[in-house]
């Protein structure tokens, strides 16, 4: 009763996750019907392809083989010899015929449900051994259509064999009197039409037995709401892990926003509540671009740094909040504020080369539009409103 309602409960279509998982396992998608089509396919493509040699082999086999020797009856070893010689004729063909199946079984499965290897599919399962499962998988309705299945598979493949032996019924009277060449060669031609009939009877089985075992795999995969919220919270991670990851990635990007505040033109500070690094390239059409911003102790660690490396300090109080509040790292600076810190970069980039000259440049007072004067808690000031 308790397997029945969760078989119920299991509704909803399987996650990726889940279907990953179960390929680790070994639960693939399988159709053993398209997989024989292709190998037979195989098969008699083979025939054809390499009928020439396989009567040429086939010949020189039944000479070998049915030439009396008289010395084999007097020194039975040298029949050993006769079936090593005749494995080695035969050998290469039988060899490549097992290769050619093999592919084809590979090939097949590839197609249909992917190709996976895996040692959980291979270790033994206790669970099989209770016999109430067994029954179980018996009487399902799986093992019903098998039945079904098989049957009819059976009846129809016999039904063309039947079809293709009436149909070459004279043709398979003639070869005992026929040459053993040109008997070979009408076997061959024979069993490849026989082979065809059956591989077009198994392609046909199987465009049945794909969608149906589509559907008992995926219906196998299904999960229930509480499997799916359970696989979100371990695809999340548990709080104490998210917050190991947010603290690895805030550090990150500190150490990130650090190196590029050596790169920085200038810091304009608040001058200790906020700092703002700007950094821009003469000669460009680019705006200048924020690479450094913070509030309280990271502005002191931002000026702390801009210091060492000998970035200049400028304090604007309201172009600092201006910037910080109305930017993001890596961002131009807004349009509105063109103008305000063309004239700090300018001030920075010249007071050097004045100083060396003996000049003395007057230092800009930036003037902030109204609708950038935030007060210290990132709101519009009153007066700037009206």
């Amino acid at each position: 009763m308790a397997e029945s309602d969760d078989s119920q409960s299991k509704t909803e279509e399987p996650t990726q996750k889940r279907i990953d998982k179960s390929r680790e396992e070994g639960q693939i998608l399988r159709s053993q019907d398209f997989a024989i089509a292709v190998s037979l396919f195989g098969l008699g493509a083979l025939i054809v392809l390499i009928s020439s040699t396989l009567i040429e082999r086939v010949t020189t086999l039944f000479t070998y083989n049915f030439t009396l020797d008289a010395r084999v009856t007097r020194e039975p070893g040298l029949m050993l010899e006769k079936i090593v010689g005749s494995a080695e004729i035969m050998l290469p063909l039988v060899g490549l015929v097992c290769l050619l199946s093999v592919l084809g079984v590979i090939l097949a499965n590839g197609a249909f449900g992917g190709i996976s290897f895996s040692l959980k599919a291979a270790a033994p399962k206790f669970s099989k051994l209770n016999p109430l499962s067994g029954l179980k998988r018996m009487f399902g309705g799986n093992a019903l259509f098998e039945l079904f299945k098989n049957i009819f598979k059976t009846l129809f493949l016999g039904a063309i064999v039947a079809f293709v032996i009436y149909f070459y019924m004279d043709a398979l009277g003639m070869l005992g009197v026929l040459p053993a060449p040109l008997a070979l060669g009408e076997a061959g031609r024979i069993l490849a039409s026989a082979l065809l009939f059956i591989t077009l009877s198994l392609f046909l089985i199987a465009l049945v037995d794909m969608p149906w075992q589509h559907f008992q795999h995926m219906k196998k995969m299904r999960m229930s709401l509480q499997e799916i919220k359970d696989e979100m919270k371990e695809s999340d991670g548990r709080p104490e892990v998210k917050a190991q990851q947010r603290k690895r990635q805030h550090d990150i990007a500190f150490n990130r926003m650090m190196s590029a505040l050596e790169t920085a033109d200038v810091v304009i500070t608040n001058p200790t509540h906020f700092a703002v690094a700007l950094s821009y390239t003469p000669g460009t059409s680019d705006a200048p671009r924020v690479v450094a911003k913070g509030a309280d102790l990271l502005a002191q660690r931002i000026r702390e740094r801009a210091l060492e490396h000998q970035v200049p300090l400028f304090e604007a109080p309201e172009l600092a909040r201006a910037l910080y509040f109305s930017t993001r790292l890596d961002d131009m600076i807004p349009e509105a504020l063109y103008h305000t810190v063309a004239e700090v970069i300018a001030y920075i980039f010249n007071v050097g080369t004045a100083m060396k000259m003996g000049q003395r440049l007057k230092r800009p007072v930036p003037v902030v539009p109204d609708t950038m004067r935030f007060d210290e808690n990132g709101d519009i000031k009153a007066d700037a409103k009206q």
